[in-house]
């Protein structure tokens, strides 16, 4: 099923990295940029705990979709470039709209939340982009 164009696994591992990194960067720079004289503690941590551990069910969906929706785009005579743009497009709607229907708000915290997923979410496709080209293949199939 996570095989394709751009390596096995792709969006498993995009979706991984940002699951795991896009709150440990969140929750950093929103205690850089709110912080009101509160010191980091242990509780800044069990949050970002709690944050990934809410981050890989709630974003289930959105890899589902991200994942349908490019094995069937990648089914089409479209060049990888166009596939990967559209990929990232998908992805980028389908992790906001989880954002908006879950959490529905607009504060300050929600915004840089927001940013810094989509951020970790598109570095992730860049990084991850052909990462296993070290794979021999044969008819574009991998042996």
């Amino acid at each position: 099923m996570f095989k394709g164009r751009f390596g096995d696994f792709y969006l498993l591992k995009v979706w991984a990295l940002t699951v795991f990194v896009g709150p440990i960067l969140s929750t950093f720079l929103s205690f850089i940029f709110f912080n009101k004289g509160e010191k980091l503690n242990e509780e800044l941590f069990v949050f970002i705990f709690i944050q990934i551990v809410f981050g890989i069910f709630l974003c289930l969906p959105s890899l589902v979709i991200s994942e349908i929706f490019y094995k069937t785009i990648s089914k089409k005579d479209l060049n990888d470039n166009n596939v990967f743009y559209y990929t990232i497009l998908i992805s980028l709607l389908t992790t906001s709209l989880t954002y908006i229907i879950f959490f529905g708000r607009t504060d300050d915290y929600s915004i840089v939340f927001s940013i810094s997923y989509s951020a970790i979410l598109i570095l992730g496709f860049f990084y991850f982009k052909n990462s296993d080209n070290h794979q021999l293949t044969t008819n574009n199939q991998n042996i």
